[in-house]
């Protein structure tokens, strides 16, 4: 422990020292920089100045002592020093009209944001800027997958704040996925809530991988999954109706992007939907049952067709699958209600949803561009 203390004390101090050498740089630049240009040009000629204003002044009094200069005198020259051509205070800069000073630091700079969902501000009575402010962490964050416990922690700050004024819109639409508390946001899919209820309460992973939360099983095999190479997940949809849910999680394929095109296929989990007897305060929850799994539009088989040529037909029946594992286990170690999961859609807007699961993951959502418009 002391040594991987000291490791990581090195390159700290490392970079201390280098913001100390730059920070000492710059203070003596700014001190040499004091006079200008022009300045300099009129001490560098000061004797042929003095040499012409000699001719042209009035005679000394050679009785003058120094006891006879007053102090206000002094004062003044200063006073007219100090108003002099290059006291310049930030009002007296120019700025063309549109032009701004760029202010961001270099870390702001490398973050690559979705403009679209930045400037996708939903037009409800709620603060504009708290619900951009949301949307570009979510974007600065890849809908958080790479979003660091910090971060998470400032998100889910910002949500409970919308939520105290959640203005009960509609929750009929498609909606697409801006961010997921889970690094991987495929599991805004309700397919993979009822397959960590499913297994609740297995016996803990007898190896707890690197990334993975907790040494839970289905906590394990997620992280699992995170791990895996050569894919991406693109867009990820809820299509809400008043019966049913519909989630669509696009996986990309990527092998050889110079050699190949990327192959892709769109996981699509249909769940019927009732509301929830009970629901929490301020909270509209949605029961739903999961229906089936079925891979669509792939083209995979494609790609590679002796490995992935069954994806064009292939389909898993969520809930008999589920009921009948836990029939046949029938000790209790599958909950017999696993393929039933529940969403509280915590705060929606016309064109933003922020929705939670019974087991503590928080989803953002934004209406898709084209119900909107059309």
């Amino acid at each position: 422990m002391i040594v991987s203390f000291l490791l990581c004390l090195v390159p700290h101090c490392a970079l201390s020292l280098m913001s100390m050498k730059v920070f000492y740089k710059s203070v003596a630049i700014r001190r040499n920089s004091f006079i200008p240009n022009q300045g300099t040009r009129r001490i560098t000629n000061l004797p042929l100045q003095l040499e012409a204003s000699a001719q042209d002044a009035e005679p000394i009094d050679e009785d003058i002592s120094p006891s006879d200069i007053e102090e206000e005198d002094i004062e003044d020259e200063f006073e007219s020093a100090a108003d002099n051509e290059y006291d310049v205070s930030p009002s007296d800069i120019e700025v063309e009209e549109g032009s701004s000073v760029d202010t961001r630091s270099s870390k702001e700079k490398k973050n690559i944001v979705d403009e679209e969902i930045i400037n996708f501000a939903p037009p409800d009575n709620q603060s504009v800027t708290s619900v951009q402010e949301l949307l570009t962490k979510c974007a600065s964050t890849a809908r958080g997958a790479v979003a660091t416990d910090f971060e998470r922690a400032d998100i889910d700050v910002l949500c409970q704040a919308l939520e105290k004024i959640d203005p009960g819109a509609p929750l009929e639409g498609r909606w697409r996925l801006v961010y997921s508390s889970e690094a991987g946001i495929y599991r805004s899919s309700p397919f993979f809530w009822g397959f960590k209820k499913l297994l609740k309460n297995a016996p803990d992973a007898p190896l707890q991988l690197r990334n993975s939360r907790d040494t839970s099983y289905a906590e394990n095999v997620f992280a699992l999954t995170d791990g895996l190479p050569l894919y991406e997940i693109g867009n990820c949809f809820h299509t809400i109706t008043s019966t049913s849910v519909v989630s669509e999680v696009e996986v990309q394929l990527k092998l050889f992007d110079s050699l190949l095109p990327r192959a892709s296929t769109i996981m699509t989990t249909t769940a019927r939907a009732q509301p929830l007897s009970v629901s929490l305060e301020n909270q509209r929850g949605l029961q739903l049952t999961l229906e089936s799994t079925r891979i669509v539009d792939s083209t995979l088989e494609t790609l590679l067709p002796p490995v992935f040529g069954f994806l064009g037909d292939f389909s898993f029946p969520t809930e008999s699958a589920f009921s009948q594992l836990a029939d046949r286990l029938g000790d209790g170690r599958v909950p017999p209600d696993a393929a039933t999961v529940n969403m509280f859609a915590t705060y929606t807007s016309d064109t933003l949803r922020i929705s939670r699961t019974e087991s503590g993951m928080l989803f953002i959502h934004v209406k898709d561009i084209d119900e909107i418009f059309w």
